[in-house]
């Protein structure tokens, strides 16, 4: 045996070391990107400068790369890169690409306000889906594929919807289901009264879009009519189970159904009474109605006013007959009427006076009742006291303001009010003594004196004195009314005789007011004088204690002077007086003199006269 050997050698350079390729996988579903990223490394001081993917049947140069895969399936995934130093690592791997969801759902349309099922029909080829979510605008469905769902508006009602499998492959689709616009079933019918037919009327609410291809009307489970409007004659078999079926042009249907009975027929009343013009006047409802409630009023008064509540009111303007009438109406739609008449009389009209009216208190107040239309009354006089005296005559004790209030009414208690106000100072009682008044008859001199009030109160009594210079006197008491601002003459019933056909020097009259209590509140004193002469009279009374008044006459004005003296003629006190024509009196004080004789002289021009008297004060 031969043996042959030959030898070569050659020479190999080495460049560099090969890199180590590695690179990552993002994604693993079908019809999903899925991202490719390169990590490899370098393993000397060479850079990676080329990146080559072999993906399928595609190549693609690039550091990274994204790859969608259309079916589910094993997929090698090549990568090769290379350094600058011309070295080359490569690394394979095997992907799985799962499947994900396929989307699906029925129905595409429905009706408005019909019960839906909206069903999800989502399925995976391999795998299970985990989750499976339906997002509409007002409610979020999650993993549940029968849903019951109501759309009460028409039109397109946009959803989401999606799924999620075991191995997270998710797909999603937006789109929508048509709601059509349904027709809303509804129906009225007429009175369901005894000896009536019973109409049925179809008032079904059709939305623009639709209109009605169909309707059925079924009584007891039996078609009847396919009519707008029908009505049956046989209402004594009520109740009745009445159905009313109408269908859209587009398909969708609704029903309604009601159960009829038969009602009977109310029995219409009402209550009142008479009234007065201007007051309002209520009418109570007093209907009844076996089986059935009445359920509409309709009130007419004189052909005129209506009003529809259960009981009424209304204020006649107008006095004599007028009509009212009711028609009530059940729930079935029977009716019935009633009709009566109510008596209006006239409104009492209130009106007072009342006097006097300048006044102070205490006073009788005297009021006049002018009322109209009124058969009974009650005052209130503003002082708690009240009275039912048509017009009555009140005290009013004290002074203040008052308000006053009369109530006017008739026989059917109607009442009008009026109202006043009373200001009420306290009493002012007083008068003006005029002038004294003196005649002559057979010898006899009558005398008489004229008033004036000139207060605030009526005058009712008076104390009249008459004196005469020789100071006798007569008291008469006088009882009367003398209302304010009026003049009252007074004559005294007694009468004295002249002396020697001659009048008294002077005739002097004292008048004492009196109140309602018959107290003196006020003095007025006048006198009668021969005026031809100065002449001066005693003074009284003599003796004085407090107080001696000195009367005197002068033919004219002038001045008078008064002086007092004690008994040895030492001048105590010295004034000038400016007296009138006439009678005068003068106040002299004898408070601060001390008991014993004194004189006063009175001088005019060239006259002057001295008159003694005596202080003797009681008690001394």
């Amino acid at each position: 045996m031969y043996t042959c050997k030959a030898k070569d050698s050659i020479q190999i350079t080495i460049s560099g070391i090969a890199p180590n390729t590695q690179f990552s996988i993002d994604g693993h579903c079908e019809g999903t990107p899925v991202i490719f990223t390169d990590n490899s490394v370098s393993q000397d001081a060479s850079k990676i400068v080329d990146w080559y993917w072999y993906v399928e049947s595609d190549t693609v140069n690039g550091k990274s790369m994204s790859h969608t895969f259309t079916q589910k399936g094993n997929y090698y995934i090549t990568e090769v890169v290379k350094t600058d130093g011309n070295c080359i690592g490569q690394k394979t791997k095997l992907l799985n690409v799962y499947p994900k969801p396929v989307l699906s759902f029925a129905p595409f349309n429905v009706c408005q306000f019909k019960n839906t099922v909206l069903v999800n029909k989502s399925t995976i080829s391999s795998g299970t889906i985990l989750t499976r979510k339906w997002e509409f605008a007002d409610m979020t469905y999650t993993n549940i594929d029968s849903i019951p769902y109501t759309f009460t508006t028409s039109g397109d009602k946009n959803f989401v919807l999606w799924a999620l499998s075991d191995m997270g492959c998710r797909d999603t689709i937006k789109s929508h289901i048509e709601v059509k616009s349904t027709p809303d079933a509804r129906f009225v019918t007429g009175p369901s009264c005894k000896d009536l037919p019973l109409l049925f009327y179809d008032e079904t609410e059709v939305p623009a879009s639709n209109g009605i291809v169909d309707r059925k009307w079924y009584i007891n489970n039996k078609l009847i009519s396919n009519a707008e409007v029908f009505s049956v004659t046989d209402i004594l078999n009520l109740p009745k189970d009445v159905l009313l079926y109408v269908k859209g042009i587009n398909g969708c249907s609704d029903t309604v159904s009601k159960h009829i009975i038969y009602g009977k027929y109310p029995q219409a009343d009402f209550s009142y009474k008479n009234s007065c013009a201007g007051d309002v006047t209520p009418f109570t409802d007093a209907s009844i109605v076996d089986s059935s409630t009445i359920e509409k009023w309709k009130w007419t008064f004189d052909d005129n006013a209506q009003q529809f509540t259960k009981d009424a009111q209304i204020a006649f303007a107008d006095t004599g007959l007028h009509t009212i009438s009711l028609i009530v109406t059940t729930n079935h739609g029977c009716t019935d009427t009633v009709e009566h008449q109510t008596h209006v009389i006239a409104k009492p009209h209130a009106v007072f006076d009342y006097n006097p009216k300048i006044i102070g208190a205490p006073v009788e107040i005297s009021f006049t009742n002018s009322s109209e239309y009124a058969s009974e009354y009650k005052w209130k006089f503003g002082d708690t006291e009240e009275s039912d005296e048509t017009s009555p005559v009140h005290m009013y004790a004290d002074s203040g303001t008052y308000k006053i209030t009369l109530y006017a009414m008739n026989d059917l208690h109607c009442v009008d009010s009026a109202f006043a106000s009373l200001q009420l100072p306290k009493a002012v009682y007083k008068l003006n003594l005029v002038e004294l008044l003196s005649s002559e008859q057979k010898g006899f001199v009558k005398v008489g004196a004229v008033i004036v009030n000139s207060g605030l109160n009526p005058i009712t009594s008076i104390d009249y004195v008459l004196t005469k210079d020789d100071g006798t006197f007569v008291k008469e008491t006088w009882k009367g009314f003398v209302n304010i601002g009026e003049v009252d003459t007074f004559y005294f019933a007694s009468q004295f005789k002249e002396l020697n056909e001659k009048m008294p020097k002077y005739i002097c009259v004292d008048v004492f007011l009196k109140d309602l209590s018959d107290s003196v509140v006020a003095t007025y004193n006048k006198c009668l004088t021969d005026k031809s002469d100065f002449y001066a009279y005693n003074g009284f009374p003599n003796p004085a204690d407090t107080k001696m008044t000195i009367h005197f006459s002068l033919p004219k004005s002038g001045n008078v002077v008064y002086s007092l003296y004690r008994h040895d003629s030492k001048l105590i006190t010295q004034k000038t007086i400016a007296a009138l024509e006439g009678f005068n009196s003068l106040d002299i004080n004898t408070t601060e003199l001390n008991q014993g004789m004194y004189y006063w002289t009175l001088r005019f021009a060239d006259s002057s006269v001295s008159k003694p008297f005596v202080v003797q004060h009681k008690g001394q």
